[in-house]
């Protein structure tokens, strides 16, 4: 378990991590969920912040802080005590929204429990606490928590996604823990806290700004700039078996009557090329 002390490097090992991450594809009568495992982030520092880019599009969807602070306070009898604040606090960017309960802290899903609009969700700006710790009193949902789960609602172009993120809290509330996470590509289609889909590999092209995947007998590409993109599927014995011309973010590749096997994806855009390898299972 490795910490990060701020939020450049905790983005850029969210970043590096992208590499070995794992993007889950379910079946598409069952939705598409998109799975990312990172190397656990722990913060215990004062101002330490992990950035999370839900759907890996290089744009920040969520924050996740940890601060400290002690202010005094007058007594009853004339005198001043110090009081020890630590907080553990989640905020949505953009027009991003996280589930919160009936108090707006943000609200802890068990594994498996569904996440989808009959949820409440925090619409501004400010964020929620999960936990909350002042002297020796700690409050809110998260404190304590232990592999448990926050519902997230992603805005991908005016479309609604649902997903979640992992994570421990402190039984002190002054670190936490965050694990791995995962959105349903499937707009306003309802997700279980925890669920990973079928388990494939992904790989982040950062000189084109793109990640390409495949589940089944379909290769995904999907551009983290808008633009345009020539793709190139070929064999081991660099023989051309399919090409596309992607003139949006997002294009898939049907590999439906080709051999099982290694195929390698070619991604050309804005004057640069990338390849990376796949595994097509029929």
């Amino acid at each position: 378990m490795k910490k990060q002390k701020t939020i450049l490097s905790s983005k850029l090992k969210s970043y590096s991590a992208l590499a070995g991450s794992l993007l889950a594809v379910s079946g598409a009568a069952e939705g598409q969920i998109v799975y990312t495992n990172i190397t656990d982030y722990t913060a215990t520092n004062n101002g330490d912040a992990y950035l999370l880019d839900l759907n890996n599009d290089t744009n920040d969807d969520f924050n996740f802080t940890l601060g400290f602070s002690t202010t005094t306070a007058s007594t009853y009898f004339g005198g001043s005590q110090k009081n020890q604040l630590r907080m553990v606090r989640a905020q949505q960017l953009g027009s991003n929204e996280m589930a919160v309960d009936t108090y707006n802290f943000a609200n802890v899903f068990n594994l498996n429990s569904n996440i989808d609009a009959t949820k409440t969700w925090l619409t501004y700006g400010s964020g929620a606490f999960m936990a909350l710790g002042v002297n020796y009193v700690n409050i809110c949902p998260w404190v304590g928590a232990t592999d448990k789960y926050m519902g997230l609602k992603l805005d991908i172009t005016g479309s609604v996604h649902y997903g979640w993120a992992r994570l421990d809290v402190s039984a002190n509330s002054d670190a936490f823990t965050i694990k791995d996470y995962a959105y349903e590509l499937t707009p306003n289609k309802k997700i279980l806290a925890g669920d990973k889909g079928t388990t494939t590999s992904v790989s982040q092209l950062s000189d084109v700004n793109s990640t390409v995947y495949a589940s089944g007998n379909t290769i995904t590409i999907q551009l983290s700039n808008a633009g345009e993109a020539d793709i190139t599927v070929t064999n081991v014995l660099g023989e051309i078996i399919k090409t596309m011309r992607m003139t949006e973010g997002r294009g898939a590749i049907d590999m439906l009557g080709t051999a099982s096997g290694v195929y390698f994806v070619t991604v050309n855009a804005n004057g640069k090329t990338a390849s990376t390898k796949v595994f097509i299972g029929q």
